[in-house]
Formats: structure tokens, sequence, C-alpha cells
């Protein structure tokens, strides 16, 4: 009887050591840089071979067992960079394709219970382990200036007698995506060390990155883009974004790539990132994204090369490589020149947008105090089926033409006050972060990016690491 008892008492001690180890192994997973490779490795499979109603439901199940296990939102954040990409060219519901694979309601009902599922778990974790207080919250830098943007983002056309529902919800979305969700991650973030916060938020980017840039090889050996030369830039089309998007994306994860350069073994691989995310964004023909990628490369590069580990030896392999360019230009050329031709054809054509800033204008004084609201405007593009409203490629043009001055002032109030922190105490760390942000934005002057929604994901991943991140200290710069 008693060897029965020692048996059994062993079999349970070895049994809680197991779950013990396992569950150790578990936290780790989804606490280090495994986790954003597996959604990175899900990404392309699904983006490349189709199967992308299979690698985003695995992708919001493990995010939810992930929030649950870790009790913060660290794996949040690298879903809402990295869920998107899943979507393959031929399952995608807008260009080229148009699909409706996913309207299906066997694909639709499985996707919405696993996002509730997410959603439920870090409602549950914010509750239950991360619930600010009255008095956290009143210490928000910009609160009051987040408050009136999202009152006035929600009553955008309240007074032009053109108020639709639609311009209700979709000014529900943008107050949740602009303003409530950047304070969230802070509090879903909250406690992590700033190093792991750091260095989890860099590895996630640089996931991004080789996501982007392993998609912009696919599809130029598969989608047909290069005709007799050159690039068609109509073709340069990634199912989850087109060209503009897909620069845009990676556009402001360059000086993120060099931030996680600054330090570690793991430089080398970031710096060659950094390079190759900077030629996919050129590969994209974007015009808006070859400006802003190169101002954003330049600048990222130059705070390396003063204050990045490795910051000699870089600058003296851009010399190097500089050099050899130039030597070899005779040879290659004609070819790069013919290949991004579409640069050179539409040089600096406004394609369109001074007449639509035009009659964003003329909608704000149509109606000045709260704008004629987001799904009143009207511009030859729109179809009734969009989700999206009309679209004035302009964040301030479509603010001052949707939701009047309420909208623009109380935007441009809360802008300031979300950059400034980035330049009191500064470092290197929070200037790189700065970069990222400042190209976000000077992109959607030009673009709607600020309105999609998930561009504003990296946006608020900035903020919340860089608000977190101390100021003053280690990499000073003032």
């Amino acid at each position: 009887m008693k060897k029965n008892a020692l048996c059994l008492t062993r079999l349970q001690l070895f049994a809680r050591v197991l779950v013990f180890r396992t569950r150790g192994i578990v936290h780790s997973f989804f606490d280090g840089s495994a986790y954003a490779v597996c959604l990175g490795g899900l990404c392309i499979i699904g983006h490349i071979f189709a199967a992308d109603m299979i690698t985003m439901s695995l992708s919001l199940l493990l995010t939810g067992v992930g929030i649950l296990l870790l009790h913060n939102l660290l794996p949040l954040v690298a879903t809402m960079m990295l869920f998107i990409y899943q979507i393959s060219v031929s399952n995608s519901p807008a260009s080229p394709s148009f699909s409706d694979y996913f309207m299906s309601p066997l694909r639709m009902i499985p996707l919405i219970a696993l996002l509730v599922f997410v959603l439920l778990s870090a409602v549950y974790v914010m509750l239950r382990y991360r619930a600010p207080s009255v008095n956290e919250i009143a210490a928000l830098p910009g609160i009051g200036a987040s408050i009136l943007l999202a009152a006035a983002l929600m009553l955008n056309g309240v007074l032009s007698g053109q108020w639709r529902t639609e311009s209700l919800i979709f000014g529900v979305v943008q107050a949740i995506a602009l303003v409530a969700i950047p304070y969230v991650l802070i509090f879903g973030l909250l406690g992590i060390s700033r190093e792991r916060l750091l260095a989890s938020f860099c590895t996630v980017c640089a996931v991004a990155a080789a996501v982007l840039v392993i998609e912009t090889v696919h599809l130029y050996l598969t989608g047909g883009v290069v005709v007799d030369g050159a690039v068609d830039k109509g073709r340069v089309l990634f199912g989850w974004g087109i060209w503009t998007t897909a620069g845009m994306d990676m556009s402001v994860l360059i000086p993120i790539l060099f931030l996680g350069a600054m330090r570690g073994r793991a430089a080398p691989i970031y710096l060659i990132l950094a390079h190759l995310c900077y030629t996919s964004a050129v590969l994209t023909l974007s015009r808006n994204a070859l400006v802003f990628a190169t101002l954003s490369f330049v600048l990222s590069a130059i705070v390396y090369s003063v204050f990045g580990m490795y910051g000699v030896a870089y600058r003296r392999a851009i010399g190097v490589l500089a050099m050899l360019a130039v030597i070899f230009s005779p040879f290659y050329a004609d070819s790069v020149a013919r290949l991004l031709g579409d640069y050179i054809e539409r040089g600096f054509s406004d394609n369109g947008r001074f007449a639509l800033w035009s009659y964003g204008v003329e909608c704000f004084l149509e109606s000045p105090i709260f704008g004629k609201g987001f799904f009143a405007l009207k511009t030859d593009t729109f179809r009734a089926e969009n989700i999206f409203p009309p679209m004035l490629h302009n964040t301030l043009v479509e603010l001052a033409a949707a939701t009047g001055a309420a909208g623009l002032v109380s935007y441009l109030i809360f802008r300031v006050r979300t950059l400034f922190l980035f330049l009191r105490g500064i470092t290197v760390e929070k200037l790189l972060l700065f970069f990222s942000m400042l190209t976000l934005l000077a992109m959607s002057l030009f673009d709607n990016f600020v309105f999609h929604v998930q561009p504003t994901f990296v946006f608020s991943a900035c903020y919340a690491v860089g608000y977190l991140y101390p100021g003053r200290g280690e990499g000073e710069l003032m």
C-alpha cells in the first residue's frame, strides 16, 4: 500500500514538473522572438499559397492564448502589425481580384469568433491585471485633446444636413484607432522592462520588414510586374494593399530597423533588412514612398553612423558601396532607368490631388464647424459599396472637410502633444521612433494612410513604446 502511494506521489511530482516546464516553454515562446517569427511565417504561407483563411485563424488563436498567458498585450502588438499581410492576391476582397472568398459564412463566422476571442482576452487581461485608475488616465499627455478629437470624429457632419449613419460608424472607428488604441497599449504594456519592450518591438518590425521584402520579391517573380524591361505600376498589387500602401508600410519601418541595429549581435541583420526594405519601397513605384523612404533612410542612417554600435564600420561600408555603384553605373544605369521609368514619366504630376484639395476646402467653407461628414464627401473614384468614405489624399484637408474646425484643431493639438513627448528628454531610441511616426504623418499629407486604421498600428505602438521608454539616460542627445 505504501509502495503504491509512493509511486503515485512520484507520478504526481513528475506531472507537476512536466506541466511547469511546459508552461515555461510556452511562456518563453510568446514572450520572446519565436512568436513574432511564427506569425511572420504564417503571413508568408498565407499570402504566397493562398492559405490565408488557415493562417489567419491560427494567428488569432495564438494571439488570444498569448495574451492570457503573458497577462499583457505584447502578443497583440505583433498581430496588429502583421495580420493583414496574410491576405493573398487571389483571395483579396480588393484589387486586383475583388474576390468574395471571405464573404462566405463558413469562413467569416470562424474568423469573427476568433477575433472576438482575442478582444475578450484583451479586455479580461486589462480589467483583471492592468486596469488604470482615474488619476493614471488623467496624467496621460494630451488626454484632453484626445477626448476633444474623439468627440469631433464622432460628431462629423452633424450640423451639415447630410449626416449619415455610416459617417458615425466611421467616426467611432477612427476615434478608437487614433485615440483609444495608443493609450490602451500604454497600460497593456506597462511593467515590461525597457530593454525587453524595445527589443520585442524591434523584432516585430524586423519580421514585418522581412515579410514585406519576401512578398515584394514574390510579386516581381510571379505577378508579371515587369513588362518589356519596365515595371507596370498598375500591377504592383499585393492583395492586402496597392503600391502606395506597401510603400508606406516599408517607409515607416526603416527607422525602427536602424533602431534595432543600435545594439546587440543582430545589428548586421537589422542593417541588411533596412537596406532591403528601402529597396523594396523604391520598387513599389510609389512616388510618396520614394521621397519619404529616402528621407527616412538617410536620416536614420546618419543617426546610426554616429551613435550605432558599428557606426564606423557602417560608414566605411556605405562609402565603398557608393564608390562601386558609381564605378559600375555605366553597366546598369540604363536598365535601372528603364525599370523604374514610371517615376520619370509621372514626374511631379499631382495626379488629381490639387482638385481634391480644392474640393475639400469648399466643403469646409460650407460646413466649417463639424464639417460635411465623411460619407457626405463626393469624389469620382468613390463607389457606393466602399467601406471607406471618399478620401481627399491629405489628412488635414480630409479632417477639415469631414469634421470641420472642431476635428482639425483638436487633431493638430493632439498631434503636437503626441510628438512633443519624443522631443522632451530625447534619446537616440526616441529620435528613431520619432522618425517613424513623422514619416507616416508626412506621407499622409499626400495620401489617406491615417484613416486606413492598420497603418496607425505602427504609430500607436511607437507612441506606447516611446512613452514607456525613459527620457534622458543612455543614448542621450540633448
